[in-house]
């Protein structure tokens, strides 16, 4: 399991951080605070079982292939940004060579060695040290180094005796390009910007899977509930056709009233076929989100029996429009779209800032001191090297100036700033729509609940009339006939209100949505 950090977007374009989290499949999903899920908390459904909302959102997020591979996203961006904080990761090295070498001597050098005609000399050298490159862009080179000499200039005693130990620190430091923690830092804050992108981008995509389970889950709690509805509806009307049969039979009643009825009921009877049918295609619809037939689900960490049976009512919470303001600003900060689209900015803001550096002349500096010491022993040369007079140093310094008004450079930033200017394009667009999908749910919502509010009242007055109409027909001053049809009345305004409460319901969902809150509201469910 790989562990990462949740990070924040500051004003710099620096990383913050506000929690630690895993990128296991549930720790993930906890952390984005999208759904707890515990997978051993899974049994196998019975047809009895209750399949609440909440169950079956886990049951898609876990079924779903399409998250697994947004979850690699995550890790493959974590091995990125880890494999980017290793360029500042020091080295530890060690060489060694042997040169060998037997050339005459020119005139001057024979006056210089001794009249000898050729230089035969064999040297051996070893060096281990330690290398890294700095922050500033800076490398840095810690050494030691000891030679053996053996030549044929040597005398006698020292032939093959002579050692040379150097101990020191070199330093190239860029002063115009490459230089400074900001664009050296840059690959490592890119990465880090790439991992919450991926992090935001499999957000996304559980936000909107949970928008389609939410969705299709609805769509089969009105279906299963108007299904019954049109089955007691059918009932009453089939009543209705058996009274005004026997009222016409008795000449209490027209002709015409029983086929007025039998209409009624077959168009009934038309209408229970029909939602029947969109129950068979709702729960279809659950299926499919599954990826699975109805109590067995393919292999994998999805339950081994998920019914798609029995599942609660809709129910009757009060819905609560909050303000357009605060709807907006919660939206800006918490979806997904918006999110995404202010970290490509500030990853582009950071690849122009490296790429104006690359615009700059290269100016290095370099700088070398070292302690020397030569004796006719390994350990001597080292002691004589760390007590003895023998330094060596050097500065230096390199300019070096494209010729044709370095090209490359300028092209890369170039094209940086017109990726960032793409970035600000698609936030801007992306909080516009935003801001118009928060209209656009909160009008929808307010609209839902008014058209609640009145058929629940209508509800309440047809009830009331039913009341009456009992009580009127036991009086023997209403007909079987007239009660009846209040009853179909009833009937017919509670699938209104059904319709109407659904739609409430739908639209608590898609405000939490269009707020980023989708999560929480199915939490609280």
């Amino acid at each position: 399991m790989c562990t990462g950090y949740v990070s924040t977007l500051t004003a710099d374009g620096t990383s913050g951080r506000i929690g630690r989290y895993s990128l296991s499949v549930l720790g993930f999903l906890k952390w984005s605070g999208l759904i707890a899920l515990a997978a051993a908390a899974w049994q196998p459904a019975s047809a009895e079982t209750t399949l609440s909302l909440r169950a079956f959102a886990e049951a898609v997020l876990l079924a779903d292939d399409t998250l697994a591979g947004r979850r690699l996203d995550i890790d493959i961006a974590g091995a990125d940004l880890r494999g980017a904080r290793g360029a500042f990761e020091p080295s530890a090295f060690i060489n060694g060579r042997r040169d060998r070498s037997n050339v005459e001597n020119t005139a001057q050098e024979r006056l210089q060695r001794g009249l000898s005609n050729s230089f035969d000399s064999r040297v051996t050298d070893f060096k281990v040290g330690l290398a890294s490159r700095t922050e500033s862009g800076g490398d840095v080179e810690f050494a030691y180094r000891i030679d053996r000499y053996r030549n044929n200039l040597q005398p006698q005693s020292l032939y093959g005796r002579e050692f040379r130990s150097v101990v020191g620190v070199s330093v190239t430091q860029p002063l115009l390009r490459g230089a400074g923690r900001t664009f050296n830092r840059a690959p490592i804050n890119i990465a880090e910007y790439e991992e919450r992108l991926a992090e935001e981008i499999f957000r996304l995509s559980v936000q909107q899977r949970l928008a389609d389970a939410v969705g299709s889950y609805i769509q089969f709690q009105e279906a299963t509930e108007r299904v019954e509805l049109l089955r007691s509806s059918l009932e009453v009307a089939e009543q209705l056709v058996r009274t005004a049969q026997r009222m016409a039979a008795l000449g209490a009643r027209p002709g015409s009233a029983v086929i007025e009825a039998v209409v009624f009921r077959d168009t009934r009877r038309l209408q229970l076929e029909q939602a029947r049918q969109d129950m068979v295609e709702a729960r279809a619809s659950m299926r499919s989100l599954l990826l699975a037939t109805e109590g067995r689900l393919r292999d994998g960490p999805v339950p081994a029996a998920v019914q798609i049976r029995n599942v609660p009512r809709i129910g009757d919470r009060a819905l609560t429009v909050p303000d357009v303001e605060s709807m907006r600003n919660t939206a800006f900060e918490r979806r997904s779209e918006s999110r995404i689209a202010a970290l490509r900015v500030a990853r582009d803001s950071i690849r122009i800032s490296a790429a104006e550096n690359q615009l700059l002349p290269q100016l290095d500096i370099t700088a070398r001191y070292d302690l020397d010491g030569l004796s006719d022993s390994a350990q001597s040369s080292v002691g004589r090297a760390a007590r003895g007079p023998n330094r060596v140093w050097g500065v230096g310094i390199e300019l070096r100036v494209p010729l044709q008004g370095n090209q490359r450079a300028r092209a890369d930033h170039d094209a940086a700033r017109l990726r960032r200017d793409q970035s600000e394009l698609a936030l801007v667009a992306a909080r516009q729509r935003i801001a118009n999908e928060v209209e656009s749910t909160r009008e929808a919502a307010e609209g839902a609940v008014r058209q609640l509010e009145s058929q629940r009242a209508l509800v309440m007055s047809q009830r009331e009339l039913l009341r009456s109409a009992d009580v009127q027909a036991e009086g023997g001053r209403m007909s079987g006939v007239e009660l009846q049809r209040r009853r179909l009345e009833l009937l017919q305004a509670e699938e209104q209100l059904l319709s109407r409460k659904a739609a409430a319901y739908r639209a608590r969902f898609a405000i939490a949505f269009t707020s980023g809150r989708l999560a929480e509201e199915l939490e609280r469910d």
